[in-house]
């Protein structure tokens, strides 16, 4: 190239130079401008154009691309010489050689084949031998794997989630089996010792009178005649009812599972009158709530004055003569206990004759009025159950009331209990909901990480993945013995140790303490203790995740995610020599 034969070799070196390797479109200046340059040098000697561009090879076997001269060249050489290095090492992805040097020095340059498929190859000037032939120059012995380090981190995390998600599966599965598998055996434990539920009727009022008749019969082929009494009954209706059950809750734990126990001191005053014009004997009879229950205090009276009890199988009954036309005052007092609902049931049918059946047909009351006073709230009015006329609230309960003229309904009144968080069903749904609380969790911990500059192996997400099965874990056993509310507390500091008292040693303590303690407390502690407020659940997990996302697109807005799939940054170039 440096024969001396002026503007032909000119014009060869500028063709050699556009042929060089190609860069980016808006480096197009830069290639045109080291052109000129080429035929500058050329004006100066024959040599400068073979020393303008190439690449000095090091004894340690890295090639850069450098600007060697054996002379000093104009200002202008010089200052193209700096912007193409600066350029190089900005945007080329690799610009180390491999090469084995010699005891003399090498020029090399970098030109560019075109046709189907643009090749870069490195070429000796004085000789233009290919020595390097390659899509890109990578850096001696630096590894292609690196490409990819990105994505296998992220299949490593999954893999990770996954595992963590089929364990608190199986440990959701457990928790459910073991709460209801002894559900059914654990309520009749309760209310063989506390009580059933309880449903209390009106008392039946009827008198009653004997009827003499004659009745035929034969023994040994003869016919008889005697005389025989039967008791026949008349049903009295009610004239009027003042009811009134005061409940106060009080829980008992069974295995994993809290129910709703309960005591009720029950009275009633019910108004009727002899409508016949005669005396006669009446016969009260007062139907119990539950045959599995505890009664004190339990009298009937008639006008203030207690008769004695008859006790049957599931109620009691009591006698007393009231003249022709006469008014009566029935009063019934208790005190019981009993589990998950109370319920009063009319239980009279309208014609007033017999005492329906508890919960069927249509029950007539005339002016009926009750009251149901709780020290509680949280109580719920079951289906097919009349609900209160009148609700007021007074400190920590409500008085609730019913108050009809003359009612006609097949319906009763009816009052759940509230139930307390159940721990088994409770630790379970968290059990089943943690790979969501987990999943945030590596999402806030990935992207904070890379917004640092912290690079955290998969390993170490699989430790924080354990850190939060334990709290599961620990949850699930805790609550068979301690409150569940204590039982949460102690298992999501233990997890909060865990991660935090890892992350220190892993990364600092400030990523442990503020990026992932507040992530873990967010996604983990508060997540899952939504599960406390039943139908709210829902709404707290999704307000926490908007705010989240929000969050998150706020801190990575500016991020050129580019750049962090990209493949690794090229080597240095060497200084020029």
């Amino acid at each position: 190239m440096g024969d001396g034969d002026g503007a032909s070799d000119d014009e060869g070196d500028v063709q050699g130079v556009n042929d060089f390797v190609a860069f980016p479109a808006d480096l197009a200046a830069a290639d045109e401008m080291i052109g000129d340059a080429v035929v500058a040098t050329q004006n100066h000697g024959s040599d400068e154009a073979e020393k303008f561009l190439g690449a000095h090879v090091e004894r340690a076997g890295v090639v850069g691309l450098v600007v060697q001269g054996e002379k000093a060249l104009d200002a202008q050489v010089a200052t193209i010489e700096d912007f193409f290095v600066e350029l190089g090492t900005k945007f080329l992805k690799v610009v180390n050689f491999v090469g084995h040097g010699s005891s003399g020095r090498t020029t090399f340059a970098l030109y560019r084949l075109k046709g189907r498929e643009e090749r870069v190859l490195l070429c000796s000037t004085k000789y233009l031998t290919p020595t390097i032939t390659s899509h890109k120059l990578y850096a001696a012995g630096a590894p292609r794997r690196e490409t990819f380090a990105m994505f296998r981190r992220i299949l490593g995390i999954t893999a990770i989630f996954f595992g963590a998600s089929l364990a608190w599966a199986i440990l959701g599965s457990t928790i459910f089996a073991r709460t209801y598998s002894t559900a059914n055996s654990l309520s009749g434990r309760v209310a063989s010792t506390w009580g059933a539920p309880q449903e209390q009727a009106p008392p039946e009022v009827q008198y009653v009178w004997t009827e003499s008749q004659t009745v035929t019969a034969e023994e040994n082929g003869k016919k008889i005649t005697r005389e025989e009494k039967k008791e026949r009954s008349q049903g009295v209706s009610l004239d009027s009812s003042r009811v009134e059950a005061q409940i106060h809750v009080d829980y008992r734990q069974k295995g994993l599972l809290w129910f709703s126990t309960y005591t009720v001191a029950f009275s009633g005053e019910h108004a009727f009158h002899n409508p016949s014009n005669t005396e006669q004997i009446f016969v009260f009879r007062l139907p119990l709530p539950a045959e599995q229950a505890v009664y004190a205090g339990l009298s009937v009276s008639l006008d203030g004055k207690p008769m004695p009890l008859v006790f049957g199988g599931s109620d009691v009954t009591a006698r007393a003569v009231l003249p022709g036309g006469a008014q009566g005052l029935l009063k019934t007092t208790y005190r019981s206990q009993g589990q998950k609902s109370w319920r009063y049931h009319f239980g009279q049918k309208r014609n007033g004759e017999t005492s329906a059946p508890l919960s069927s047909g249509i029950s007539q009351a005339n002016d009926f009025h009750m009251m149901i006073k709780t020290d509680f709230s949280g109580f719920d009015f079951p289906d097919n159950s009349l609900s209160p006329t009148e609700k007021r609230k007074t400190g920590n309960g409500w008085d609730l009331r019913w108050d009809y003229q003359n009612l006609v309904s097949g319906y009763d009144i009816a009052l759940a209990m509230p139930e307390k968080p159940q721990p088994g069903p409770l630790a379970g749904e968290i059990s089943y909901f943690a790979p969501v609380s987990l999943l945030f969790f590596f999402f806030i911990v990935f992207i904070l990480s890379e917004l640092r500059g912290i690079e955290l192996h998969p390993m170490n997400y699989f430790f924080l993945a354990s850190a939060f099965f334990a709290f599961h874990l620990l949850l699930a056993y805790l609550v068979d013995h301690i409150s569940i509310h204590l039982a949460f507390a102690i298992s999501s500091l233990v997890s909060i140790l865990l991660v935090v008292s890892y992350l220190r040693l892993v990364v600092n303590w400030r990523f442990a303490l503020v990026d992932a303690g507040l992530a873990q407390l967010i996604y983990l502690v508060l997540f899952s203790y939504a599960f406390f407020f039943a139908g709210f659940t829902g709404l707290a997990v999704t307000v926490g995740a908007i705010l989240s996302l929000f969050v998150v697109m706020q801190m990575t807005g500016r991020i050129r995610w580019s750049e962090k799939f990209a493949s690794p940054a090229p080597a240095s170039v060497p200084g020029r020599g």
